[in-house]
């Protein structure tokens, strides 16, 4: 009997959904089960790196993805190195390569085998916004943030944006998570939910990959 490692198997979980919607991955190693045979490299100061590298053929952006199981809650916190990968990046400390060529990043984000439900944790209850002027009047306008979220995920994500607001600088790459339009009441497909810098400014943004 084979044995996978779970976050392996969340590779493959996740692999498997992406490629359904003609999203282009890149691991960073060869996965047996897979039989990936392209991975993208890194070089630079750090040793480590992101679990998977895509293409937003909406977005027209690469981005970088650190994955967990999604076991435990340690599990997923320590994905908060995602913050890690991301300064290192825009000091120029590492820089990503596939196939030999360069290419620019404009996102990170973290993800789990939970993600393609639209949440990061095992275990979670639903939340609308709790303002409800801004969730029947200005949400369904300028549809910046999921019409719902799962508590522990948006709570999780909060976090993760308060420790990088501290060192965030201007024009650099955006942080956030991957879940899904299931949280819009449509068929799961890839989503982030970040914070990007456009127009002078920092805004949260719900888009499709």
């Amino acid at each position: 009997m084979i044995i996978i490692k779970p976050e392996t198997e969340t590779e493959i979980i996740l692999n498997s959904w992406l490629q359904t919607n003609n999203i282009p991955i890149w691991h960073n190693r060869k996965i047996k089960e897979l039989n990936n045979q392209i991975i993208f490299k890194t070089q630079g100061e750090s040793r480590k790196k992101p679990d998977m590298i895509i293409y937003s053929q909406m977005l027209h952006k690469y981005g970088a993805i650190e994955i967990k199981s999604g076991i435990t809650n340690k599990n997923i916190y320590d994905a908060s190195k995602i913050i890690k990968y991301q300064k290192e990046y825009k000091e120029g400390k590492t820089k990503y390569y596939i196939e030999g060529k360069e290419i620019n990043i404009n996102f990170f984000i973290v993800a789990t085998k939970y993600s393609v439900n639209g949440h990061l944790f095992e275990n979670e209850i639903k939340e609308s916004p709790h303002n409800e002027k801004w969730r029947k009047e200005i949400l369904p306008k300028c549809k910046n943030e999921p019409p719902i979220e799962y508590n522990r995920s948006k709570s999780f994500l909060r976090q993760l944006w308060s420790i990088w607001r501290q060192e965030r600088g201007k024009d650099e790459p955006g942080i956030g998570i991957l879940l899904s339009s299931c949280l819009d009441g449509i068929e799961s497909k890839p989503k982030i939910f970040y914070q990007t810098y456009e127009n002078n400014r920092w805004n949260v943004r719900w888009r499709k990959i």
